[in-house]
């Protein structure tokens, strides 16, 4: 998901140069091999329990890598997002101002619930 986004953010409304290829192969490559970890071994997610305060789950050893991924992926389309909005002039301004908008609403809550708080308190309820 973070390497699509980098990719449709780089690529939307104009190409940027700022980006390149070689950044984009390097973050597909290792999101496809963190998929395949996580689906193949316990290195990333251990365990799923279910509890008397609800649903709770075990992060294996690579699970702070993945985390780290995940979050520079993402500041890195941010960054892109917001670097063609300052650049930008008329309606594609507007435009990818709601894009970054809506990027930063509807992914913002997701990662502080699912990647930040688990590694910063270890609480996994809010997943």
């Amino acid at each position: 998901m973070p390497a699509a986004l980098l990719a449709f953010v780089r690529y939307y409304p104009t190409p940027t140069k700022w980006l390149g290829p070689r950044v984009l192969q390097l973050c597909f490559a290792l999101g496809v091999c963190f998929a395949i970890v996580s689906l193949t071994t316990k290195l990333i997610v251990k365990d799923a329990l279910t509890t008397d305060a609800g649903p709770i789950r075990q992060t294996g050893s690579l699970y702070p890598l993945f985390a780290v991924y995940f979050l520079l992926s993402w500041l890195a389309a941010l960054i892109v997002l917001l670097s063609k909005w300052s650049r930008s002039k008329g309606s594609a301004r507007i435009q990818l101002l709601y894009l970054a908008l809506g990027f930063v609403v509807s992914t913002s809550g997701g990662i502080v619930a699912n990647l930040v708080l688990p590694i910063v308190s270890g609480i996994t309820a809010y997943n």
